[in-house]
Parts: C-alpha cells; structure tokens; sequence
C-alpha cells in the first residue's frame, strides 16, 4: 500500500510516494496484542469488557437481554501439577474450540485469566441463557486428556443482562458469584445469578 502526496505549484508537479505496508501491518499487530489473548487465541479480559459494556448498551437501546458467562476449570492446577504445563496449555485451547464450535458467530468469547473463560450470548434471555450454559458445561466435559480418568469440569455462572444502572464490571461480578455458587456442587454445574 503506498502512500501518495500530489504537489502542485504554478508550472511543476512534484510526487511523493512511501509505502507503508509494514506500518500498516505493524499497527495491526499490536492492535491484535492489545486485544487477544496470546495462548488461548480468545479476547482478553480488557477487550471482553469493552464488548460486554457494548453489548449492555446495545440491550438496553434494543429493550432486549443477553447473558454473560463465567467459566472456570475445576481443579485445573491437579492437570497442570500431574501431567505438565504443556498439557494444561492445550487443554486451555481445546475450551476455546469447544466454545467456538457450540456459540454462534453473534456470541464472544473470552479468556478473564488463568483458568477462566467468558461468553456474552447476545440476545439471550433467562431461558435460553442457561439452556445454553448447560450444553457448555457438557460438552466441555467431553474434553479428554490422556491419561486421566474424566474429562474436564466446570463450574458455570451466569448473569442475565442488562440491570438497571449496572455497568460491565458488576455484569462480571454477578456472573463470578454465580460461579463460585456452582463451585460448591461437584461435577459440571450451572448456577444463575438470582437478583436479590
């Protein structure tokens, strides 16, 4: 891609041509950094709570809901401690696939940190929000690593957005309590924010 400048005087034209290709692409690398997480290939936990805060106006303008999730990887330290760092690293990319193939293109999904992961189901509702949630958690416990006995749990909280005057960071917030609400059940559980 080049950049053009035309200079005109009164009897001569003059041209500057610089291609800035590589500033182009430079550019778009660290807007790529700034946004993704480098492991696990989702959004970050700044970008998620940039298009959960849009997703929140979004509901609230179009008088609809959606949900966020908050995932979090029973006993993921025993994975890392009993079969390495380079297992539970695939096991973090294998969540992501498994998030991408059972969401739609209209869903975003994120890592928070370490062994949490988000999803903002647009258009989503009470219902349908933790229906969805619980196909998760199945499907995420078809996750196998070899040479141990089960698949992978999780623990699912959801929060049902938006609530009057809250902001992304409670949306996170609600969803975090519900999931350590399901954290007390053993096995794959889904618990939804109950407003109070």
């Amino acid at each position: 891609m080049f950049d053009v400048r035309i200079f005109k005087n009164a009897q001569h034209f003059a041209g500057v041509a610089r291609d800035v290709t590589a500033e182009r692409m430079h550019a778009s690398h660290l807007e790529i950094q700034a946004t993704i997480d480098p492991l696990a290939g989702a959004y970050n936990r700044g970008q998620l709570e940039v298009l959960l805060t849009q997703s929140i106006r979004s509901a609230r303008r179009r008088k609809t809901t959606g949900c966020f999730i908050f995932l979090d990887i029973d006993d993921f330290k025993s994975i890392n401690d009993s079969f390495g760092h380079d297992v539970g690293d695939r096991v973090l990319k294998e969540i992501v696939s498994v998030l991408e193939t059972n969401l739609r293109d209209s869903d975003v999904i994120g890592r928070l940190g370490g062994d949490e992961f988000a999803a903002i189901l647009t258009d989503a509702t009470s219902v349908s929000g933790p229906i969805k949630a619980e196909q998760l958690a199945v499907a995420l416990g078809n996750i196998v690593i070899k040479g141990h006995d089960s698949g992978v749990n999780v623990s699912i909280g959801l929060a049902v957005f938006p609530e009057k005057g809250e902001r992304a960071l409670d949306v996170i917030k609600r969803a975090d309590a519900a999931m350590y609400q399901a954290k007390r059940v053993p096995g794959q559980n889904v618990q939804v924010w109950e407003s109070e």
